[in-house]
């Protein structure tokens, strides 16, 4: 696929916006009908994505839908406004920074997955009111969607508020309650200008202290494979040691500010299992040792 990264499939993919386009445009050449409902099967994908089980886990389809558009944005860059009509609840689905139409397997697989989103979650064969996309449906999608789309410049599914406002069999409040955070925490990630070494970074200060900042450790909390961690912080053009001396930097000086801890202390808070070779360390990062580093800030103290 041209403009398509060679994948390996074991490994989390990160693309950027024009490979991504490149990627749907070479799947809906490919993917047939049958294989976008197979797709889209929230019984088979539910549990293992975030979006899906932050749905699933809400009081009904209002929330769910709230919620995975909220948090599909982990995954894709998905765009979903809902609009309440009258007596139905009207669903428009974009992607940000695709140019011209959202190709037909994207389109109709995010359609397919939110009927089956909320026919999962209430347990019933809710069926819509309306769905209607510049594209044609074929008598599979037909059957799957329980009614006849229509052909539109825009794209459109529609549900009754009544079917909206359904209970979900599969609410979960203790754990979503439990996910929530740590999902916000990814979005707040998501914001920010560089979200792999910042997230690395985070990792890093967690791990650090312990003496347990190992690549293995910190690509796990990411949820990727140490390869992939590595290919990607390449592509950035720094590395899992460049990042892991940056933090321990900005925690040894930031101990030593404090001016309570010894340098022992202060060496294994930084993630060193020795005070000289944490001494080597310093001398290297700052041009200093570590005893001039804390009279340094000892002085301004001292004057005042």
């Amino acid at each position: 696929m041209t403009g398509v990264p060679s994948l390996d499939l074991r490994d989390e993919v990160e693309l950027d916006e024009s490979q991504y386009q490149a990627l749907l445009s070479a799947l809906d050449g490919r993917v047939s009908d049958e294989q976008i409902i197979a797709i889209s099967d929230v019984k088979q994908v539910g549990m293992f994505m975030p979006p899906f089980f932050a749905a699933l886990c809400a009081p009904n389809a209002i929330e769910g839908f709230r919620r995975f558009a909220l948090y599909k944005r982990l995954v894709c860059p998905l765009e979903m406004t809902l609009t309440l009509d009258y007596d139905q609840i009207v669903i428009h689905v974009g992607y940000d920074g695709l140019d011209g139409l959202i190709p037909r397997f994207a389109l109709i697989s995010e359609q397919a997955a939110l009927v089956g989103l909320i026919r999962t979650g209430t347990g019933k064969h809710i069926l819509p009111i309306r769905i209607a996309s510049p594209y044609s449906y074929s008598p599979v999608l037909m059957r799957h969607f329980g009614m006849r789309p229509t052909k539109a410049a825009f794209n459109i599914l529609a549900f009754s508020m009544q079917d909206m406002q359904t209970p979900f069999l599969s609410r979960n409040n203790v754990m979503w309650e439990y996910l929530k955070s740590g999902l916000d925490e990814r979005l707040e990630d998501l914001s920010k200008g560089d979200c792999l070494t910042y997230q690395v970074e985070r990792a890093l200060m967690h791990f650090i202290p312990g003496n347990q900042h190992t690549l293995k450790n910190v690509a796990s909390r990411l949820g990727v494979s140490p390869r992939t961690l590595q290919r990607r912080l390449k592509s950035k053009g720094t590395s899992f040691a460049a990042l892991t001396a940056q933090v321990q930097q900005h925690l040894a000086t930031d101990y030593l500010s404090q001016g309570d801890l010894t340098a022992a202390e202060v060496a294994h808070l930084a993630g060193y299992r020795d005070v000289s070779s944490f001494s080597r360390a310093f001398k290297r990062w700052t041009g200093q040792s570590i005893t001039s580093f804390k009279d340094e800030r000892r002085a301004p103290e001292q004057g005042k």
